[in-house]
């Protein structure tokens, strides 16, 4: 496999200098956000400068990510929500999960975004408040409905209380291929 197919499946390989041995590098390595060195250092304390230097690094392309994707929304001007979820809806992560909120509603009864969450990993969501968006997007639109409410079973939620969404009467009597989100 290519270091980018491995990349998607959470394994990165960097290749470090060594700060003690000169011309010695140890291969640090990143699978699903677990750093491992092939340093002496790391094997005896479970740490060192090696995965320091490599998890800083994740951190500062994070954070370059994040402000550059801020930075374009707080910079764009909307004259009212239905124009700003206008603009929303023609992204194509947003686009992608409504069409999978539809898809399970349809074929599960109904949907929470513990059912997103799990279906897509969590890792492809980017961010958990996009799944949160596209619920938004469907109810808005008024393909979804909410009948309640039920806490999520996820961990990380600390088991606050998400909707339960079933597809709308409209929504029902359309079929699957009439429309996209």
């Amino acid at each position: 496999m290519t270091q980018k197919a491995l990349e998607c499946f959470g394994y990165v390989e960097s290749v470090i200098p060594s700060r003690t041995s000169p011309g010695t590098n140890h291969v640090v390595t990143r699978i699903d956000g677990k750093y491992d060195c092939s340093c002496r250092g790391f094997v005896y304390r479970g740490a060192c400068y090696h995965v320091y230097a490599e998890m800083l690094k994740d951190i500062k392309e994070r954070l370059k990510y994040y402000a550059k994707r801020d930075n374009i929304m707080s910079n764009a001007e909307f004259d009212s929500l239905d124009q700003a979820l206008e603009r929303l809806s023609k992204n194509e992560e947003i686009n992608y999960l409504c069409n999978l909120i539809l898809i399970l509603a349809r074929t599960e009864g109904k949907v929470c975004s513990d059912d997103i969450m799990i279906t897509i990993d969590e890792k492809m969501a980017g961010s958990p408040n996009r799944v949160g968006i596209a619920f938004g997007l469907l109810a808005k639109k008024g393909r979804i409905v909410s009948i309640g409410r039920r806490r999520s079973d996820r961990p990380v939620n600390h088991s606050a209380k998400q909707d339960i969404w079933v597809l709308s009467k409209d929504e029902q009597d359309r079929m699957p291929e009439d429309d996209p989100a």
